[in-house]
């Protein structure tokens, strides 16, 4: 319905256009020695009105080609967070499956993309302990520590509650004071 409403618009400004265009005698003359133009007044607007629009449309077209390259890096920049957020999704989700192995990848991945580096690292650190893998989950640890601003006391319980598991008690004690201090 909008575009018929459109359509006659457009239809009915011609035709205006050119009922008045039919009334005007009048004529431009343009002198650029040694040549000299007479053209109608209404070839004239309608000339200025065509170059100012072929003139806004190329100045759009110029400008839209040279935000290109910022464009295709923040798309660039956007999947790349939204790959590493989904890496940090898959994680967990792999980690809560059981999947162990896959689940340390996918929080490496998403600990190198720097999304939730501490979270990633302490997913990273849990699924290395369930694997049994030590090496691997004190590497983890010592990554979460190092974002501690960002996941301390998750950091602090996830110690003492492997270390309960690991029946490492006095390493557990340990944590649970530094988390009450």
């Amino acid at each position: 319905m909008r575009a018929l409403l459109w359509l006659i618009g457009l239809f009915a400004l011609a035709a205006g256009l050119a009922v008045a265009g039919r009334y005007n005698e009048g004529y431009a003359l343009l002198v650029w020695p040694p040549y000299r133009i007479q053209i109608s007044l209404n070839l004239l607007i309608l000339l200025a009105v065509g170059g100012f629009g072929a003139v806004y449309a190329l100045s759009r077209l110029v400008s839209r080609t040279l935000a290109l390259p910022r464009a295709v890096q923040h798309f660039r920049q956007r999947k790349s967070r939204e790959r590493a957020s989904q890496a940090l999704y898959d994680a967990a989700r792999l980690r809560i499956e059981g999947r162990f192995g896959q689940a340390l990848k996918q929080a490496a991945v998403a600990y190198e993309a720097n999304e939730s580096p501490g979270l990633a690292a302490l997913l990273a650190a849990r699924s290395a302990h369930s694997l049994r893998d030590d090496e691997r989950y004190r590497f983890w640890l010592e990554k979460a520590a190092a974002h501690d601003s960002e996941a301390r006391v998750a950091r602090l319980m996830t110690e003492a509650e492997l270390a309960v598991e690991g029946r490492r008690f006095d390493e557990a004690a340990e944590r649970i004071a530094d988390l009450q201090a």
